[in-house]
């Protein structure tokens, strides 16, 4: 117990003798041990709190039937739930697709939730840590608590049939894990998980799921931050982690949802298919305007993937392919144009078009080739 209830029981002994404070820790322990086995008590638990747990855990000493315990607690549980109608808005309101209609407004922050989504956080939560835990022990010891290299799945699933993508981004993230338990402040739970943000993916996940005094925080969201930065068309690997990455973010323009799947093991190398088996739901905090231009990017990556293939050279994704006034059907033209000169004798090594797009009076962007390498380039105008 703590430092004040100790010295309130030292000064007042007559008040609790030794056999009622044993009872009372008895009763305490036990009551904690049947929150975090026991799917039920733990669920209910969290609507009618630790106390009134404690007080009915009382009511049946000294048998201590789990019974007549669970009984108890779902029925005092249940009449602390309460359920609100949802109000049907007036019609002069236009109704919306709710997966585009939600994207435009401003997202609001997640509410703390309960329930049955209560104990399903809490449940995957700790079995992430716990496994974690296992791989990173100390003489036979799993650590409580630790920060280290993870990896996680990001993929997108129908809202309506709940048919999961079959393309995913598996991407490095740092994770947080936290599980503890003290007899002042009771059980705490703490999963953080952030991935990193590279060249072949700019989907910016963030997880919490904060358990303490009872109560279950889960915040999940997906934000794009910048775009993404392929390098050459020679780069197989990162090709392969395009077309998945394509695939995800078109499907996120058409409104279906963000999940994650979080990896049950550590460190930077993990196999991809040894993931909670569970998704995370994710909350997209992304405006519109943002995924749409991802998409746009993409189009063009892939274009450029097109363009290497076609010439049999290395292309470049430099920073003026994805100039906003440079249109995919410019960039074709430009591509047949060049690519003719390209072929016809005396069969140049290098080349460039015309201005495509003028920058100011001095500058353009313009294709070129040189020594097998195609790129988008900024030179003189003249």
């Amino acid at each position: 117990m703590c430092r004040n209830h100790g010295t309130m029981i030292d000064e007042s002994q007559s008040q609790y003798p030794a056999d009622d404070v044993i009872q009372m820790k008895k009763v305490r322990e036990f009551a904690q041990g049947l929150s975090l086995h026991d799917p039920d008590i733990s669920y209910f638990a969290s609507w009618i709190g630790p106390r009134r747990l404690d007080e009915i855990v009382w009511a049946n000493l000294p048998d201590l039937d789990v019974e007549q315990i669970r009984a108890a607690v779902v029925r005092e549980g249940k009449r602390c739930i309460t359920l609100t109608p949802i109000p049907v808005p007036p019609a002069e309101f236009v109704l919306k697709p709710v997966s585009v209609a939600t994207r435009r407004a401003l997202p609001a922050p997640k509410p703390v939730v309960g329930g049955a989504t209560y104990s399903r956080d809490y449940r995957r939560a700790v079995e992430l840590i716990s496994t974690w835990a296992e791989s990173i022990e100390v003489d036979g010891v799993a650590r409580r608590g630790f920060i280290r290299d993870g990896h996680v799945k990001l993929t997108a699933r129908d809202p309506d049939t709940g048919q999961l993508l079959d393309a995913s981004i598996w991407t490095m993230a740092t994770v947080k894990g936290i599980h503890r338990f003290t007899y002042s402040n009771g059980e705490f739970v703490r999963l953080q998980v952030t991935t990193h943000v590279g060249p072949m993916s700019n989907l910016f996940w963030r997880l919490k799921v904060d358990v303490t005094e009872g109560i279950c925080k889960t915040q999940s969201t997906l934000a794009l931050v910048g775009s993404i930065s392929p390098q050459t068309s020679y780069e197989w690997f990162e090709r392969d982690q395009f077309d998945e990455y394509r695939k995800v973010v078109e499907k996120l323009e058409e409104g279906w949802e963000p999940v994650g799947f979080v990896s049950l093991e550590l460190g930077d190398w993990a196999e991809p298919d040894a993931v909670h088996p569970e998704p995370f739901e994710i909350d997209l905090k992304a405006p519109i305007e943002h995924i749409e231009k991802s998409v746009r990017n993409s189009s063009k990556v892939q274009l450029g993937y097109e363009l290497g293939d076609q010439w049999r050279m290395r292309f470049h994704f430099t920073p003026e392919l994805f100039n906003e006034e440079l249109t995919e059907a410019t960039i074709r033209d430009a591509s047949e144009w060049l690519l003719a000169r390209r072929d016809a004798a005396p069969y140049p090594t290098r080349g460039s078009t015309e201005p495509l797009v003028m920058l100011n009076a001095r500058y353009a962007i313009r294709l070129t080739f040189r020594d097998g390498n195609l790129m988008f380039r900024i030179t003189p105008a003249k």
